[in-house]
This record gives C-alpha cells, sequence and structure tokens, in this order.
C-alpha cells in the first residue's frame, strides 16, 4: 500500500515551486500562477535578472511579482527536468548524481535515511513534483 504525503512549497522556503522555464523575456500572454527564473531580463522584465517572475494576472502582457533569490535557493525547471540551484550569483543545475553516490542504489528522486549503526540507506521514500496539487509528493512503497 502507498502512503503520500503532500508538501506545499512557499515563497521563502528554499526550495521554490517550479519553474516553467529560464527566459529573458515575459511570455505574450501569460496565466496567473506562471513562474519563470529571468535570465537577462527585458521589456517588463528589464533590471530584474536572475528573479524568480510570477504571473500575478492573467493577460497581455500580464502582471508580473518578481522574488530576488536568496543564496541556496532551489527550483526544478520543467523545461529542463532538472534541479537548478542559485549559488549567490548565478542559476546553476543541482548536481544530483553526485549525492547519488552516497547511497548504495539510489536512484533519482529517492530520499536517504540511516540504518541502526548510522549508515546512510536509501529509505524506501521518493520524493516528486505533482503539478496537479503543485505540491512536491513523497511516496512510499510501505
Amino acid at each position: 500500500m502507498s502512503t503520500a504525503y503532500r508538501i506545499p512549497v512557499e515563497q521563502n522556503f528554499a526550495w521554490q515551486q517550479p519553474v516553467l522555464k529560464i527566459q529573458d523575456a515575459p511570455p505574450a500572454s501569460p496565466t496567473k500562477g506562471q513562474r519563470y527564473i529571468v535570465g537577462t531580463g527585458s521589456g517588463t522584465w528589464a533590471g530584474h535578472d536572475k528573479a524568480v517572475a510570477v504571473c500575478t494576472a492573467t493577460g497581455t502582457p500580464g502582471t508580473w511579482e518578481f522574488n530576488a533569490p536568496s543564496e541556496g535557493w532551489k527550483a526544478y525547471n520543467l523545461d529542463t527536468q532538472k534541479n537548478y540551484e542559485y549559488n549567490g550569483s548565478a542559476w546553476i543545475i543541482e548536481d544530483v548524481a553526485s549525492k547519488m553516490e552516497l547511497v548504495t542504489g539510489a536512484t533519482e528522486n529517492n530520499l536517504a535515511s540511516f540504518d541502526g549503526s548510522g549508515q546512510v540507506k536509501d529509505s524506501g521514500y521518493a520524493i516528486v513534483y505533482d503539478a496537479g496539487f503543485n505540491a512536491f509528493v513523497i511516496t512510499s512503497a510501505t
């Protein structure tokens, strides 16, 4: 039997809600709730380089809120299907593969735990983003 827990992601957490992509200018007709990482901002995004742009009103050209990232912020990019981390000066692809080597048998999206002797092991839980609920979902096979 599978158990799922939904964890909403809020703006003040290091983990941000997923973004559609990284781009320089706003889309022509955005929809409220769409999120982007601003590359080199142009148009209404000028001066907001590297910020997370959130559409607050649907329409042309749309209304935007900009959240300047703090070092350590993380966001899943739906376009590239990669996790990004803000290192204080740029959004970089998080190197998940190097972290998986620490847990024998771990695969991407698995969570680690510890056995009785303090050794790291695969927990049997996985974390994935559920777009329908706009939340990360933790699932277990037990």
